[in-house]
């Protein structure tokens, strides 16, 4: 059975007494949210306020790989290199909407995988499909595990949204953690009611 460990996202805005607050709340592992608007200047700090914190960095939120928002991969380059010096060990990725006539874009993950290895990352395609009212994206959880399994890659995996998971693909998080297996690397772990993606802390909604 894999470990656990608790860590939560931002961007380290307040320094080391922000660190040191999310350290005192149990905080022992940092996702860093923004960071396409992060340059090295900026991660190299950082990465200092974490060591000084005793944090450590786990993983980048990086940009989506949509070819219509980003029709190179240049910019997710970009953000595995601040992943890199950092430290971290994942970049998050949201999955990009089937192409059209309901293909998978399995190119553009193998690319963007092939960035991450280079970078010595795994790569965790996030689960963002939402439901057909909310068209955030079209590839569900089961979707994703059909691309990794294709791609056969192995720092290629799934981050399980919780709160996405719940909303769009309406089933219990442990089922789909479930059928994710050795495929999961790593989670964004918050609750909603089931209507929206509403980021509430974990308790304050129904996913149990």
């Amino acid at each position: 059975m894999k470990d656990f460990f608790l860590g939560c996202n931002g961007d380290l805005k307040g320094g080391v007494e922000e660190g040191l607050r999310m350290k005192r709340m149990g905080v022992d592992f940092f996702e860093l949210a923004h960071t396409p608007f992060t340059d090295v200047d900026e991660a190299l700090t950082i990465r200092d306020t974490l060591r000084k914190c005793a944090i450590t960095p786990w993983s980048v939120h990086g940009r989506y790989l949509d070819r219509e928002s980003w029709p190179t991969l240049e910019g997710f380059e970009h953000d595995a290199r601040i992943a890199n010096l950092l430290g971290a060990r994942v970049i998050v990725t949201h999955s990009p909407s089937k192409l059209e006539g309901g293909a998978f874009d399995y190119d553009r993950f193998y690319e963007a995988g092939k960035i991450a290895e280079k970078y010595e990352l795994d790569m965790a395609i996030e689960t963002c499909h939402l439901g057909t009212d909310m068209p955030y994206s079209t590839t569900s959880y089961r979707d994703l595990i059909e691309i990794v399994d294709h791609l056969n890659m192995p720092n290629v995996g799934i981050n399980i949204d919780t709160g996405h998971t719940h909303v769009g693909d309406r089933r219990d998080v442990e089922t789909v953690v479930r059928e994710v297996g050795p495929r999961l690397k790593t989670l964004h772990i918050h609750d909603n009611f089931g209507v929206r993606d509403d980021h509430q802390p974990v308790g304050l909604g129904l996913i149990n």
